[in-house]
């Protein structure tokens, strides 16, 4: 399956690294989660790692990147394709939230300068982050391990859209158009449940073109293969080790 069957023993390495240091640090699973992107453009992976608890960031970037790098070794190239933050935040759920909001602080003039163009950018961005958000908590409602799920998608400004493509072994066998129906009402409810967040629900659920498939499909390529342009979106949340 493309890029996530790839992927997974990666993943796999840096959750039970992160794992290793937190465990170091007196952490336990509950206390932290980390959630990344892969761009199969740039062959680069986007770490964000996120505890309630008070830490020094910089101490635990330093000490998590070691622990990368050591179990790593022997692919350099890995290394250097990875990027990691660390931050204290109030809740666990602000993870999902990292790759929208990081730039969010800005000077009062810049905002009002800024073109729509650009607003409605950080609007899909922000679709993405809530959506995925919502897509990886339907998988834990069904009980699925991060290994049975993948999580795909891509933004199109043009025709300010954003477009996903949910794969699961579970949707196996199924009709893709009930299945569809059933994770989009879990989505549009979770959607309606939040608050505080600079895009409305009905404009994320207006802009989301969301398809569902089994891993079989996929599997079968053709029509049913992750096309071009997707990037994929995975969580550790938290961190497993088995």
């Amino acid at each position: 399956m493309a890029s996530k069957t790839s992927l997974r023993p990666a993943i796999q390495k840096i959750a039970e690294a992160v794992y290793n240091y937190a465990t170091t640090q007196g952490f336990a699973k509950n206390d932290y989660a980390l959630a990344g992107t892969f761009d199969p453009n740039s062959d680069r992976v986007s770490l964000f790692f996120g505890t309630d608890r008070q830490i020094d960031e910089r101490e635990w970037y330093a000490g998590i990147l070691q622990e990368i790098r050591k179990s790593f070794s022997d692919y350099l190239w890995m290394i250097r394709n990875i990027g990691l933050v660390v931050e204290h935040v109030n809740n666990l759920d602000e993870v999902y939230l990292h790759f929208a909001s990081a730039e969010d602080e800005r000077d009062l003039n810049e905002l009002l300068e800024r073109s729509m163009e650009q607003l409605e950018r950080e609007k899909l961005d922000w679709a993405v982050s809530l959506v995925a958000r919502a897509l990886t908590k339907f998988a834990n409602s069904r009980g699925w391990k991060d290994s049975d799920y993948w999580i795909y998608y891509k933004t199109n400004p043009d025709w300010n859209k954003v477009h996903f493509i949910f794969v699961a072994e579970g949707f196996n066998d199924q009709d893709p158009d009930g299945a569809t129906r059933t994770a989009r009402d879990y989505v549009e409810k979770q959607l309606s449940e939040q608050q505080g967040f600079p895009v409305r629900p009905q404009d994320v659920l207006e802009s989301l073109d969301l398809v569902v498939r089994g891993k079989k499909q996929v599997d079968e390529g053709g029509l049913y293969a992750i096309g071009p342009g997707y990037k994929e979106f995975w969580t550790i949340y938290p961190a497993q080790t088995s």
